[in-house]
């Protein structure tokens, strides 16, 4: 067996539980990829990237739903010899990378004040720019677990707020373009010992400035003085790691004294005065919901409202969100409803698994069974229903379909 093969085939046999698993379990647990992607896996070089594409190339091979990957490294001024290397790994594990050069290390080299900072946006903006022109909607990066609750301290630490390295992003300056991170559940110790498992040699980082702090260990980044301090805490609670990434999964709102999301700022004092209401409830909070991939509202009316726990739809129609055109013929109009729906559901931070009740209307009951069908395969825990015959819809829809959920 050849060392490709090899390393390919550890994925599944001696990694299975720590590597494998867990990629796997990243990706449905975040929902990363989707039927008919067109993913450029990013290559540095290093242990991760280049991990991330042999278990990207694996998936491929036995996905349930197709979808296609293309390998991008970008050249940011590496030495000759860090070069070489990662052709030589890419060749010897039969990795078909396309290489781009850029001169992002000279530009970064004379940043005193965040240089990683600068270096990784110029990067992931090339890397965005490259794989829109192989015809990608998106990229892949190797950052894993410990990259994760990394960021999450160096928030706290440095940067006075609470915020994590996400597992997918939409680019804000690529338009259908998006972010994800396949090895957001993988360990960093178990990428090391499948490298070494291999016999495998990899870039370290290539990067000028870490070059320079392995020469003078006084001048450690952030990062590797983060590294250290979660280190440090594992020797008296193991669980360290475990419990820094499941903080930021169980955020508790009502303990924290603000928070912001987008551009609307919070305090626990925006709700601390208000009283009981006169019937001696207390008081529910009230929010709309805005979905960014559902059709726009044709009407003075919201996607959803949140109260409490609750979420109130309105009713979604076959509407197409990019193009505001109706879906033809009722299979494809109830299967854009639905698609609709989930999106709106997404936007509340809920699924099709926190439906408790639907109603569907229809202009013709004689197309109940085809929505029947659809509707099946998508609200599995068969919540409640309603189903009425209606005279007409908005726009001339022949379905049009409202939930509400509870978590």
């Amino acid at each position: 067996m050849d060392l490709n093969a090899k390393a390919e085939r550890s994925l599944i046999t001696t990694y299975r539980k720590p590597i494998w698993n867990r990629f796997i379990g990243g990706i449905k647990d975040y929902q990363l990829i989707e039927p008919n992607d067109r993913i450029a896996v990013c290559i540095s070089g290093g242990k991760d990237s280049i991990l991330l594409a042999k278990c990207m190339q694996h998936l491929q091979k036995y996905s349930d739903f197709p979808f296609s990957v293309e390998f991008l490294s970008m050249d940011p001024g590496y030495r000759p010899e860090n070069r070489a290397l990662l052709q030589k790994n890419c060749d010897l594990l039969q990795i078909p990378v396309h290489i781009f050069e850029t001169d992002i290390f000279n530009i970064v080299a004379d940043e005193k004040q965040s240089p990683c900072y600068l270096c990784a946006r110029m990067r992931r903006g090339y890397l965005y720019k490259n794989a829109q022109a192989l015809h990608c909607n998106k990229i892949a990066l190797g950052h894993h677990f410990d990259d994760v609750i990394e960021t999450i301290l160096m928030s706290l630490l440095y940067g006075a707020e609470m915020r994590t390295m996400m597992p997918k992003l939409h680019s804000q300056n690529f338009p259908g373009m998006e972010l994800i991170r396949p090895l957001y559940l993988v360990h960093e110790e178990d990428i090391i010992r499948w490298k070494h498992y291999n016999g495998l040699e990899f870039l370290q980082c290539a990067c000028r400035l870490t070059e320079r702090e392995h020469m003078n260990p006084g001048s450690a980044g952030k990062r590797a003085k983060v590294k250290a301090l979660i280190r440090e805490l594992k020797k008296d609670n193991q669980q360290i790691d475990k419990n820094i990434f499941r903080s930021v999964h169980q955020v508790n709102l009502e303990t924290l004294i603000g928070w912001r999301c987008g551009d609307d700022q919070h305090s626990f004092l925006d709700n601390y005065n208000r009283k009981e209401n006169n019937e001696g409830g207390s008081h529910m909070s009230i929010k709309t919901i805005k979905a960014d991939h559902a059709p726009g509202a044709v009407g003075p009316y919201s996607h959803a409202v949140l109260a409490g726990n609750t979420l109130y739809t309105s009713g979604q129609i076959g509407l197409i969100p990019e193009s505001g055109a109706m879906a033809e013929g009722i299979t494809a109009q109830t299967k854009q409803v639905l698609q609709n729906l989930q999106a709106v559901l997404k936007a509340a931070d809920m699924t099709t698994d926190d439906v408790v009740k639907t109603t569907v209307f229809l202009t013709d009951l004689k197309n109940f069974e085809t929505v029947n069908q659809l509707y099946g395969a998508v609200f599995t825990k068969k919540p409640a229903r309603s189903c009425v015959e209606v005279a007409a819809l908005p726009k001339g829809a022949l379905v049009e379909i409202e939930l509400i959920a509870a978590k």
